[in-house]
């Protein structure tokens, strides 16, 4: 019971640190467009979209490598100790590439037109996102404290936004306040850190930072695949359409995200749960994950199908008449919320909690690839109708390889799932 209470303490900590990472921007964002105007919106999500790689590089996977590590970490102060310090200095080297990196950007992307102070406002997100230590307080199981940083700094950023942002040239001083509230959280879960575990001050070792990424590496290639064909919508059409467009389509794109982003505090939550239920029983980790999928995409079949049919409306409604091209892409990627649904639970709680490297970074990668081969034509002939096509068709392509992947290499996890028998080959691990 005890275990129970705290998964749904969890989870409840975590839809309500979703509420301040989406539904507070969801009040930010009606009040960005029509003041920024389509152009300047489209100029402002292209230097959010470039600063997401770099948030994802110095993530690293650590989120779900990392993590899996504190849970088993948790009674040896020593070890947890180490491994802060690795994984820390992991993301501040990462964090320092990602600088340079962002100013290449810059100087070479002739959308950006060498705006340097732009590039430099959204790498304070990626520099907030380096420090937040979530990997560290999702492990120890402490979301609620989570929530409470980041609605404390999203509170911030939304008084912030309505009271400073009042003209299109805005577009430079909204980008630089919505990266600090990243920063601002992670301070102040720095702070927390000491209050909640109590961890020894030790030099960090070059071979266990490189020994820390490499154990990162193949989760990372599955996050990285998936930042390249969820986020590289806006900079490619960026590349070959006017800023105008490119604001319709980031608008639409924002609120498929956010909702979307309901799925997030459910796995986060449960991820933990599930590596400890794996410690003890694969069959009833398998058991829980089956219902879970059941409940994850039913929920988002609905809001599916809701978002398909209330795209006209609620586009207006949330962002005005001057985006009301924006109401078709939000049709065409209405299906991808549930998709998500699915692949994130096949994906974090399947792949990843059962070591299937090989598998999940195929079943990104694959669909990665293809989407960037096919992003600057198909955004060349068809524009951001073609580029949100191509969304759908990778989150697609994402599901099948994982799902027969799955079937196909971890037979009896697959029964385990879907209740059936699926094929004879009866590998353990895709390893």
């Amino acid at each position: 019971m005890k275990l129970k209470s705290r998964l749904l303490e969890n989870i409840v900590s975590l839809f309500v640190l979703q509420g301040a990472n989406y539904a507070l921007p969801l009040l930010i964002v009606p009040h960005l467009v029509r003041t920024l105007g389509p152009e300047n919106f489209g100029r402002a999500a292209l230097a959010q979209a470039i600063a997401l790689y770099f948030v994802v590089l110095t993530d690293y996977g650590f989120n779900l490598s990392a993590t899996k590590k504190v849970v088993k970490a948790k009674g040896n102060p020593d070890e947890l100790s180490s491994l802060f310090i690795n994984v820390v200095s992991a993301k501040a080297c990462l964090a320092a590439a990602s600088l340079v990196a962002m100013a290449l950007f810059a100087t070479f992307v002739d959308a950006l037109d060498k705006d340097y102070q732009l590039m430099a406002a959204a790498y304070v997100a990626v520099l907030g996102s380096s420090l937040f230590p979530v990997w560290l307080l999702q492990g120890l199981q402490k979301m609620r404290a989570v929530a409470v940083i980041t609605i404390i700094s999203r509170m911030i950023v939304t008084i912030l936004i309505f009271t400073t942002i009042q003209h299109a040239d805005d577009f430079r001083k909204a980008v630089a306040i919505q990266a600090t509230g990243s920063l601002i959280a992670a301070f102040l879960g720095l702070a927390m850190v000491p209050k909640i575990v109590k961890l020894r001050f030790l030099a960090p070792s070059f071979r266990s930072i490189v020994a820390e990424l490499r154990d990162g590496w193949h989760v990372f290639l599955a996050t990285a695949g998936g930042a390249l064909y969820t986020g590289s919508g806006v900079v490619f059409l960026a590349l070959v359409a006017p800023p105008a467009v490119v604001g319709h389509y980031a608008a639409a794109e924002k609120l498929i995200k956010a909702v979307q982003g309901l799925i997030s505090p459910i796995s986060q939550a449960v991820y933990p749960h599930v590596a400890s239920l794996l410690l003890s029983s694969k069959e009833d980790a398998m058991r829980f994950v089956r219902k879970l999928l059941k409940f994850q995409s039913g929920g988002m079949l609905a809001i599916t199908v809701l978002l398909f049919a209330l795209a006209d409306p609620m586009t207006t409604l949330l962002f005005g008449s001057d985006y009301s091209e924006s109401s078709t892409i939000v049709r065409i990627m209405s299906v991808v919320p549930f998709l998500v649904a699915i692949n994130n639970v096949l994906g974090a709680q399947v792949l990843v909690q059962l070591g299937a490297r090989k598998l999940l970074s195929l079943s990104i990668m694959v669909p990665a690839l293809l989407h960037i081969a096919l992003l600057y034509p198909v955004a060349s002939i068809a524009g951001a109708i073609g580029v949100a096509l191509i969304a759908v068709w990778s989150e697609l392509l994402v599901a099948a390889l994982r799902f027969f992947g799955i079937k196909r290499l971890h037979p009896e996890v697959a029964l385990s799932l879907w209740g059936r028998q699926s094929g004879t080959n009866k590998h353990e691990s895709c390893e």
